[in-house]
């Protein structure tokens, strides 16, 4: 993937990139990722995490409600294979849809608003089934 674009993120949406390289480092420890793993990601920002997640599963779902950052993203993933960006609101994401098309449970993670954690966790919580880890850290 390429070098980072300068973005400012836009406050109305509640962003903050996560760019502390210890914090992923730890983020990816703990979720223990393998090439047979799918990921979706809540909110890849910039795709500072999203390009080390790509190197270590299987596929990843990098979900992103912010249209300049989805385009950032597309053209850094565009050479990766095992990587399909999602323009959409996690609020308003199908779920259930996006489960049914795996036969294996999927790895969650993301860097949250704060002010929209409450309606994340209750939306995964009840998705709970089709989930093997969550991770999420909370701007």
């Amino acid at each position: 993937m390429c070098h980072p674009m300068r973005i400012q993120p836009k406050k109305r949406l509640g962003q903050h990139f996560l760019v502390d390289k210890n914090i992923q480092r730890k983020m990816l420890e703990s979720l223990e990722l393998k090439k047979s793993d799918i990921v979706l990601e809540i909110g890849a920002g910039t795709g500072e995490l999203t390009g080390q997640v790509l190197e270590k599963a299987g596929k990843v779902f990098a979900l992103e409600i912010d249209e300049r950052l989805c385009a950032l993203l597309k053209e850094r993933t565009a050479s990766c294979r095992n990587a399909k960006v999602i323009h959409a609101d996690f609020l308003r994401f199908d779920l259930n849809k996006f489960f049914k098309k795996f036969r294996r449970k999927v790895k969650v993670l993301g860097n949250i608003p704060y002010y929209i954690t409450t309606p994340i966790l209750e939306r995964l919580l009840k998705a709970g089934p089709s989930i093997e880890a969550i991770f999420l850290t909370v701007q």
